[in-house]
């Protein structure tokens, strides 16, 4: 059974090891090696209180990472989106050994309908993996969500294949 609990300083160590090691960090951490004390600060309660950082849970056993925020939060990111509405947003990962199982769209599917649709204001989510990403588009595919465009984002490498799911669909 999927469940979510808040990321805890207790989670670091498998933060750290997931972050850093195969398709998480090709595609979560876009190649780029993350410090122990970069964990803490990233995934903490207190870093960005706009963001809530949660840890996916299966049968009592930690099998990924999801967050949510308010795509709107983010000035800079949701300039260049080109929105006129106030979606959330959500990034997730299901680490590499747990990978495959269809854990990704279970998890996807509560998380949504438990976490982020539980806010009566949210009527839309977005998500926005790498173009060239397709098990991630597949996925989220397979969690609801639909094609909405291509968006560059400076200091990225790739364009974003931007996804949504509407409340109501």
């Amino acid at each position: 059974m999927i469940e979510f609990k808040l990321v805890s300083s207790n989670d670091y160590d498998r933060l750290f090891k997931w972050l850093n090691t195969g398709k998480v960090l090709k595609w979560f951490g876009l190649n780029k090696l993350i410090s122990k004390e970069d964990i803490a600060k990233k995934y903490s309660v207190t870093s960005d209180p706009k963001t809530k950082n949660y840890m996916i849970i299966n049968n009592d056993e930690p099998v990924g990472f999801i967050k949510t925020y308010l795509i709107r939060d983010y000035p800079d990111y949701f300039k260049y989106l080109g929105l006129d509405d106030n979606p959330a947003g959500f990034d997730i990962f299901i680490a590499d050994e747990f990978r495959g199982k269809g854990l990704g769209v279970k998890a996807i599917k509560k998380f949504i309908n438990k976490i982020i649709f539980s806010n009566p204001d949210i009527k839309r989510i977005i998500i926005g993996p790498e173009e060239s990403n397709l098990n991630a588009i597949k996925t989220y595919e397979k969690a609801g969500f639909k094609f909405l465009k291509l968006v560059s984002i400076p200091d990225e490498k790739e364009r974003e294949y931007l996804m949504e799911l509407n409340k109501n669909t």
